[in-house]
């Protein structure tokens, strides 16, 4: 057996005790983050039992540094952000600025300099893009306003992060501190040569690796895709830090970029997906080893100060940057409880901020403690706010001192027996068309503005507004109209409307998209409404097109259609496995 077999022994205890922990974090209906960091922990030289080699682990986790910010690198997409940017880009970049003063602010009291303050309330404010995504998906709500906002909110704090990475060496200090001046200044030198690399990278590489790429796939080889991109990811980042002295983290950022032009990019991200998704296991666990558990004992007031931090200044300040954006306050209130944690890129930040001298060992274990009791706060938080939001028709009586939330009303025009669509999405667009094919009046309610200009210049009466807003209903003539159509994904938002509708017109026709089979039965026990739900109407429709090829007649399909979709849940092994 050979002798030295230290990085070997290093990846056993990570993925074993990863597995372990995951699995038990899983079970407890935790996001798997969390047992990997406390597996780290596990394996750590701060607790008892086996230790795995912590600088090893930590070369490791540099890779999964760098395949996570490649992969954020490759679906960056400005066009997906443009619906949202008016909301998510000032309040990100205001909510990161207010948090990284304010914790400055704070832990200056404990005798901390302005650059390490400054990092710790940057990496206090960056939300776990894996949690805050699970938290929406699991509510059926990822494709709702809110859940978009969310996510954009996510994606503005990564590129915010890539900034950061640049600022970090510069936030840097030999005398244990610097002034604000000398900060800026250092920051637009920075940020000067950072944009003349990526200028000529880009430049350089958009030449090149769309090429190449697009020569590896004509060569049919799953190993050489996942080789070249591999060797894209890692060698332009280590290429950049080596000759320009930037983070392996920025330089794998701009590798994502360059590999985002090719037409073949989701096939890259899809070949480097698995060893992302395990690396970035590994890069959790190295995180977790950092911690010492004693940190707690040692220094519990900084500890509780950080995560009242975290769980509270942090969406408290979300909420009022989204008042005063007139975002609405229910699903305001759902993306603040989201962002109550810390997750993957605040560790990044700390591992750059370790190895660049701005945070010493302690600073990180502060960062880690927060980060898991935040973690474990953050379903019981969410799920409570989420309870509360269910029952707020109406804005929030304390907000800040701007305008309420602003409805368009569309351009004034004699209507009756009229259709009224809520959505202009995906589901609502089909609808619409097909009421403007058969010269039916309809009514559009949507929160995008590019949407209502759309519909406008397409000659369609659309009213900008959120569906929450008590004041849509003047708007709408409900006692003339035919049939409410509710095309939202908003479950929540979609009940409450429709309970706000059939107290003013008891007998109007409604048809709701829904996603659950509890809310489809509850909105069905309404009169006079019909719940569709998507999923139960799209395995409708593919078991009609299965037995369609077995022979079966138009009768016969329409019947199965009709037994398909008046089963109950608890009828089919299907319905009930999907809960588990």
């Amino acid at each position: 057996m050979p002798h030295e077999t230290d990085i070997i022994a290093t990846l056993a205890a990570a993925v074993v005790a990863a597995a372990i922990a995951g699995h038990i974090a899983a079970l407890l209906r935790m996001p798997p983050i969390l047992g990997f960091l406390l597996a780290g922990v596990a394996v750590g030289p701060f607790t008892p039992g086996p230790i795995a080699d912590t600088g090893i682990a930590n070369q490791l986790a540099e890779f999964g540094i760098i395949l996570l910010m490649f992969g954020v690198g490759i679906h960056f997409s400005l066009k997906d952000l443009r619906a949202i940017l008016r909301i998510v880009l000032p309040a990100a970049t205001a909510q990161v600025i207010l948090m990284g003063f304010l914790v400055a602010g704070l832990l200056s009291l404990w005798g901390w300099s302005l650059g390490t303050g400054l990092l710790m309330g940057i990496a206090i404010s960056i939300a776990s893009t894996v949690i805050v995504v699970h938290a929406f998906d699991r509510r059926g709500e990822l494709d709702s306003l809110h859940g978009r906002v969310a996510v954009g909110w996510l994606v503005i704090e990564d590129l915010l992060t890539v900034l950061v990475l640049i600022l970090v060496p510069l936030l840097a200090a030999d005398d244990g501190g610097r002034s604000l001046m000398t900060i800026l200044e250092a920051v637009g030198i920075g940020i000067a040569e950072v944009v003349a690399l990526s200028v000529g990278l880009l430049v350089i590489g958009m030449r090149v690796v769309p090429r190449l790429l697009l020569l590896t796939a004509r060569l049919n080889s799953r190993e050489l895709r996942l080789v070249t991109v591999l060797a894209l990811a890692l060698g332009i980042a280590y290429g950049a830090a080596e000759l320009f002295d930037v983070s392996f983290a920025l330089g794998a950022f701009l590798a994502g970029l360059v590999v985002s032009e090719a037409d073949i990019s989701h096939q890259a991200a899809a070949d480097a997906l698995p060893l992302q998704d395990a690396f970035a296991a590994l890069f959790f666990v190295s995180v977790g080893m950092l911690f010492d558990p004693a940190f707690l004992l040692d220094e519990p007031v900084l500890v509780i100060v950080v995560v009242l931090l975290i769980v509270l200044a942090k969406p408290l300040v979300t909420q009022l940057l989204l008042s005063a954006l007139h975002f609405p306050d229910r699903p305001g209130l759902l993306i603040s409880a989201s962002r109550a944690q810390i997750g993957e890129f605040s560790f990044i930040l700390a591992s750059v901020g370790l190895a660049e001298g701005i945070f010493n060992d302690d600073q990180v274990s502060l960062i880690l403690a927060g980060s898991i009791i935040s973690i474990l706060l953050n379903p019981l938080m969410f799920s409570g706010v989420g309870r509360v939001a269910n029952h707020i028709p109406m804005p929030l009586p304390v907000r800040l001192p701007f305008r309420p939330f602003h409805i368009e009303p569309a351009p004034q025009s004699e209507m009756r027996g009229h259709a009224i669509v809520l959505g202009g999405g995906r589901v609502g667009a089909l609808i619409i068309a097909e009421l403007r094919h058969l010269d039916i009046p309809v009514i559009v309610v949507d929160f995008h503005r590019d949407v209502v200009e759309a519909l406008r210049a397409s000659g369609i009466s659309s009213i900008y507004s959120d569906v929450a807003n008590p004041q849509l209903m003047r708007h709408l003539d409900l006692p003339h109209a035919r049939v409410l159509v509710v095309a939202i994904s908003d479950e929540i938002a979609a009940r409450l409307f429709v309970e706000r509708v059939r107290e003013i017109t008891p007998d109007l026709p409604i048809v709701v998209r829904t996603h659950t089979e509890t809310e489809r039965a509850h909105l069905d026990a309404l009169p006079y409404t019909e719940a569709v739900m998507g999923e139960r109407e799209l395995a409708i429709e593919m078991t009609s097109y299965a037995l369609r090829q077995f022979g079966l007649s138009s009768d016969e399909l329409e019947e199965v259609e009709e037994e398909l979709r008046h089963l109950e849940e608890d009828e089919t092994t299907i319905a009930s496995l999907a809960d588990v």
